[in-house]
Parts: C-alpha cells; sequence; structure tokens
C-alpha cells in the first residue's frame, strides 16, 4: 500500500513540473497594484551555498560522493533582476532601497547512479529586506517538491506556499508581492493559493565550477562552498490533467483496496 501511495505522490509532484506552462511575472513592490515591474519570463537568483557531505568517498581529507552519501546545503541569496533584463527593477526601488533575499537551511538528499536529487523537502524562504533602514518583511516560503544536481542540468522544483501567513503580524506585502498573469489577467500568487490552486516553481541553476567541486573533510561531514546562479521560473499549473493524474492515483487506490479485500 505504502508503495502505491509513494507512486501516487511523486505523480502529482511531476504533473506540477511538467504539465504546466511557465507564466509572464509581475512584482508590485508597493502592494498597490499600480506601480507593478515589467512582466518577465524569469527571476535572475543567485546563492551562496554551503553544502555538507555524510558518507562520503575520501582520500585524505579530499572527499566526493558515493551512492551512500547524503548531502544538505544551506544558503543565502537574492534577485538579481527579472529576464530579460528591464530597467523597472531599479525604478521601483528594486535593487537599490529594497533587495530581495533568499534564504535556506537543510535542503537535502542523496545520490542515485552518481546524480544528487532531493529527498528532504524543506523550504526556501524570500524576504524584502530594506538596505537603508533595515526593515524585513516576508514574502514568500517556497516548498522543494524534487530535483537534482548534475553538470549542465542542475534544478530544484518546488510550490508556493502560505501556510505560515498571518494577517495580523505579517506584512500585506506578502500577499502582493508575486504576481503572475493567468487569461490574460495579473493575479497575485497569494490569491491563487488562497483560491486552493497550485503555483508552481523551477529554479534551473549552474555551479561555479561544476558539480564535481570536491568536499574538504572525512567520511563523518565534508564540506564545500559553492556560488550558485540561475532563472527561476514560475507555472500556473494546469489542473485537468493534475486532477486527470490524481484520478489515476484514486483508480490504482481502489485497485489496492480491491485486492486487499479479494
Amino acid at each position: 500500500m505504502e508503495t502505491y501511495k509513494k507512486i501516487i505522490t511523486t505523480a502529482l509532484f511531476a504533473s506540477t513540473s511538467f504539465t504546466s506552462f511557465a507564466a509572464t511575472i509581475y512584482l508590485d513592490p508597493f502592494a498597490d497594484n499600480l506601480r507593478l515591474t515589467d512582466g518577465a519570463s524569469a527571476l535572475s537568483v543567485v546563492s551562496e551555498s554551503k553544502s555538507t557531505l555524510t558518507g562520503g568517498s575520501c582520500v585524505g581529507t579530499i572527499c566526493k560522493h558515493n551512492d551512500n552519501s547524503q548531502f544538505s546545503n544551506d544558503g543565502t541569496g537574492g534577485l538579481m533582476g527579472l529576464l530579460p533584463y528591464t530597467a523597472s527593477l531599479d525604478t521601483q526601488g528594486l535593487g537599490t532601497d529594497w533587495v530581495l533575499d533568499l534564504e535556506y537551511e537543510d535542503v537535502s538528499g542523496g545520490y542515485a547512479n552518481g546524480v544528487s536529487y532531493y529527498d528532504d523537502y524543506k523550504t526556501f524562504g524570500f524576504h524584502l529586506h530594506n538596505k537603508l533602514n533595515g526593515e524585513t518583511h516576508k514574502i514568500a516560503e517556497l516548498l522543494v517538491t524534487g530535483g537534482h544536481l548534475e553538470v549542465g542540468n542542475s534544478h530544484i522544483d518546488g510550490l508556493f506556499n502560505y501556510d505560515w501567513y498571518d494577517d495580523t503580524v505579517d506584512s500585506d506585502l506578502a500577499t502582493s508581492f508575486f504576481n503572475i498573469k493567468v487569461n490574460d489577467t495579473i493575479t497575485s500568487i497569494y490569491d491563487l493559493w488562497e483560491q486552493g490552486s497550485d503555483v508552481a516553481w523551477r529554479w534551473d541553476f549552474n555551479i561555479a565550477g561544476g558539480e564535481e567541486i570536491l568536499y574538504t573533510g572525512d567520511s563523518t561531514a565534508a564540506f564545500r562552498d559553492v556560488s550558485i546562479t540561475g532563472e527561476m521560473q514560475i507555472y500556473a499549473v494546469d489542473e485537468p490533467t493534475t486532477l486527470a493524474i490524481f484520478g489515476i492515483g484514486l483508480i490504482l487506490l481502489s485497485s489496492v483496496n480491491r485486492k486487499r479485500f479479494v
């Protein structure tokens, strides 16, 4: 039974990643729906990441992963611009007075056939930070649902999540900052989430120096620091396809239950 549940869960996550369309992105730094940035195809996001490897194969203090290894990543970064690059990022105060920071910790996984994959689904956090007065607001939480690292093909997938948002404590910027165009209408991702619609994201990135950068330490714990640059796209999930896959999942569950009682 658990095997079928995992298959169904995997299928649902796969539907989020592969049966969606990349949406045009608009940022609203003032929460007034009047001073939006220009439409963008993706966000340019950079990060400095510290990676910890356990169970690696080491020669002296130089270690590399094997299929029994585990890794975890902590990092910080931020939004560098909108793609294609436009001047509107600066004219709306982003990149000058305000910066959009990215933070994550203990995003972890393992290895299969030499390729690393994420299996411990943590979250990324976007925070809007004022460089002049230190004011900081949490803007979004990005739930990691999958991804892998390999040379030339590294990405992390996930869903926007606002379970954390409390309108009595958190800034209303969170409800309006990220927007996408859906059916020719610009709609906030928070509103879509609140209506029960999944909004997915994918961060395609490169590791400076390549994934082959080795770790320093021992088999108990080895470390490396890497710089990451990439593009993050946002997807409006194709709900009919997701529902179809969910229907397949229900059929599988029904089949399993029938077999148990025959």
